[in-house]
């Protein structure tokens, strides 16, 4: 065991190419007027919400929902995506939809008597973005 008590952080410097991807990402996502609709109707938003749940079949399963976005009576789950092409293939969005459905469960405990939506806002390294619901 080492004494770690004031000792300094490492430093390290994000290589400029990736920052600039990260922004492309994040402008595009910000830019989605679906996105920006669903924020701005809001009742309430909850980010980065940790969970642990079971599946329907049992299984125990933790994750970490991106945005819930409540609204009335209505709860809509919101999963962010990158993707370095300029579309999903279709094996991977039903993947994706199947985790933020699984995630809509997960939270039914937590909103009972509420209705459930689930989306992903898809963001392309082209600086598309695409708000998909599931």
């Amino acid at each position: 065991m080492h004494d770690l008590s004031g000792a300094e952080p490492e430093q390290f410097t994000v290589p400029k190419t990736i920052q600039s991807q990260f922004m492309t990402y994040v402008k595009a996502g910000l830019k989605n007027s679906g996105f920006q609709n669903l924020i701005a109707s809001a009742d309430s938003l909850v980010p980065e919400k940790a969970m642990i749940f079971h599946t329907p079949e049992g299984k125990l399963l933790n994750g970490v929902i991106d945005l819930i976005v409540k609204k009335g009576n209505t709860v809509t789950v919101l999963d962010y995506k990158t993707h370095s092409g300029s579309a999903l293939d279709a094996d991977t969005l039903e993947r994706y939809k199947k985790q933020v459905g699984l995630y809509a469960h997960g939270l039914a405990t937590l909103y009972p008597g509420c209705k459930f939506e689930c989306c992903l806002l898809v963001m392309y390294s082209t600086g598309k973005s695409e708000l998909v619901w599931c």
